[in-house]
Parts: structure tokens; C-alpha cells; sequence
């Protein structure tokens, strides 16, 4: 017959196996937080997907190959 020996007089080892056996998946849920952007704040990233989309529907061979920054205005 085993005797029982709480979870802090075990040692390291022992209680990494049984705290892992005690975790469960979160299977399919994915439990990172979700947080709409704010339509208000400043994005940088939006004017150069735009430019970049405006450059794909545009004819290919007339396409310049310089970054969207050499066409903001100054």
C-alpha cells in the first residue's frame, strides 16, 4: 500500500508530473484575446496596403518598383 505524500514534500520532478497530468488542452479555442482596432487611432500600416493594392490592379508592366514613400507629398 502507497502512502500519500502531499504535493510540497514531493519533489521538483514530481510535481512538474503531476501538475501536467492536472492541465487540460484548450483544444480547438484559441485563448489569445481578440480586440478590434480602432477605427480612430493612426495606422501606418493602411496607406501602404492601399498603395500596395492600387499597384496590384493597375497594368503589371507599369508598375515602378520604388517604395510608397517616395510618393508622399512633401
Amino acid at each position: 500500500m502507497k502512502t500519500y505524500i502531499s504535493i510540497d514534500k514531493r519533489s521538483k520532478k514530481a510535481q512538474k508530473e503531476y501538475y501536467s497530468s492536472q492541465r487540460n488542452s484548450w483544444g480547438n479555442l484559441n485563448p489569445a484575446t481578440r480586440t478590434m482596432p480602432n477605427g480612430k487611432a493612426y495606422n501606418r500600416k493602411k496607406k501602404t496596403a492601399e498603395f500596395r493594392k492600387a499597384m496590384a490592379a493597375s497594368e503589371p508592366d507599369r508598375r515602378p518598383h520604388l517604395s510608397p514613400l517616395c510618393y508622399s507629398a512633401k
